[in-house]
């Protein structure tokens, strides 16, 4: 029996203290098969930030 999981990950698209090199996407989504432990992306949002 397979059993996927999504997976939805965050990540910093700017600088931060701590994190100067951050380039992230943002929102990632991704499906992980439990049964053989693979990892397929399914779809990136890049998104700007609001206007002030």
């Amino acid at each position: 029996m397979r059993s996927i999981c999504l997976v939805f990950a965050g990540s910093l698209n700017r600088e931060a203290p701590y994190f100067q090199g951050a380039r992230g996407v943002r929102l990632g989504v991704y499906a992980f098969d439990q049964a053989t432990l693979a990892v397929q992306k399914l779809c990136v949002r890049i998104t700007r930030d609001p206007l002030p």
